[in-house]
């Protein structure tokens, strides 16, 4: 009889494992690729660093004299943006575009054994305050409800890297994508260490 329950139980515990394996391989196989999505193998130009330069000092004087800042982007800028981001990322590539009225942002980042982890965000139409975007890790998407608390997630491991930034919708006031461009209303402290980190990179 002990057997038979020693037997039972390990029956149990095998299938439990072969049931726990087949979750892990399934949640692998809908968050990671074996490539990346962002394809940016070429260094940063003069004229991308010159246009990131300009950008960058346009919010740093909005913000010496705390006052947002309007920035209206197209796509030669958000290349610019995205090639310096990705040379500081080291192997993480980033890219971001506008195309027919929606921006979409897209990050990849290598793993082991060739493995990928690729992520996108797209934003469309007019927000006031903080935008509302739809977010996709890997192959599956997830709805607007668990992308805003990926953003307030993001705010908070901002603050561990010592960038202070208040609530997002206080921080971004407005958001517009247009047919081949993108406006961003922004409001930063004067003490905050974003434009730093930016700087730095």
């Amino acid at each position: 009889m002990t057997e038979r329950l020693a037997t039972r139980k390990l029956s149990r515990t095998r299938k439990g494992l072969l049931l726990a394996v087949a979750a892990l391989l399934a949640l692998g196989t809908a968050l990671l690729s074996f490539g990346p999505t962002v394809d940016r193998s070429k260094r940063p130009t003069a004229q991308d660093i010159a246009l990131a330069r300009g950008l960058i000092d346009q919010v740093k004087a909005a913000q010496a004299a705390g006052k947002p800042v309007d920035l209206d982007l197209d796509n030669r800028e958000l290349r610019a943006l995205s090639a310096l981001v990705t040379d500081a990322a080291g192997h993480r590539k980033v890219a971001a575009e506008v195309r027919e009225g929606v921006f979409t942002a897209r990050a990849s980042l290598p793993l082991v054994a060739g493995l990928w982890f690729n992520a996108s965000a797209t934003i469309a139409g007019t927000h006031e305050g903080f935008p509302e975007f739809r977010l996709k890790l890997g192959h599956v998407p997830l709805p607007p409800s668990l992308s805003r608390r990926s953003a307030d997630l993001a705010r908070w491991w901002l603050a561990r890297k010592g960038v202070e930034l208040p609530e997002l919708d206080r921080t971004v006031r407005g958001f517009e994508v247009g047919a081949s461009t993108v406006s961003a209303r922004l409001a930063l402290p004067r003490s905050t260490g974003l434009v730093g980190h930016m700087v730095s990179a």
